[in-house]
């Protein structure tokens, strides 16, 4: 049928065909290009809150201070990615790996290990570790270290997936 149309027909509709699909590529290239650099900055996110945290929760893990830990975490809580929307939180663990303090206590109870999180994934750390979450999301587990290099405890940064998938609508 396409050669049967004379060539003044052909032409145009052959060179809005090419348009069309290179603009589809392009688009495609561009979301996919969009989404990387997305979770790319959310894990940048995540590892700088992460460090904060840890730096931070020295004095109240020595002390064993919970209303302390809990004002930091809600300070900190607004650092990171869809916390808004409930799709971050933050944690301050003891030595044993229970929780300290949370800035969502329903999902990470105080004195309760945390879930997802295997005990002998965390004794081993000796830096910023990253494990991935069963939900699909990414927990950033932080060992904190006295000054002596014994470790005091750890802070915990988790991300859900839902922070991961990009909004088409902006």
């Amino acid at each position: 049928m396409w050669f049967r149309l004379p060539y003044r027909l052909q032409i145009p509709l052959g060179l809005s065909l090419a348009v069309l699909l290179t603009a589809l590529l392009v688009t495609v290239v561009a979301a996919r290009s969009a989404a990387a650099t997305a979770r790319s900055e959310i894990e940048a996110a995540i590892s700088r809150a992460s460090v904060l945290l840890s730096g931070q929760a020295k004095p109240y893990l020595l002390s064993n201070d919970t209303w302390r830990a809990f004002v930091l975490l809600r300070d900190i809580a607004g650092l990171l990615p869809a916390a808004a929307e409930g799709h971050s939180n933050a944690a301050i663990l003891g030595a044993d790996a229970h929780t300290l303090a949370s800035s969502d206590p329903s999902r990470f109870p105080t004195s309760a290990p945390v879930p997802g999180v295997p005990f002998n994934l965390i004794e081993h750390l000796k830096g910023p570790s990253k494990v991935d979450l069963p939900d699909g999301g990414v927990a950033l587990v932080n060992p904190v270290l006295s000054e002596d290099g014994a470790k005091m405890g750890y802070s915990l940064v988790a991300v859900e997936r839902a922070a991961f998938e990009p909004d088409w609508a902006t």
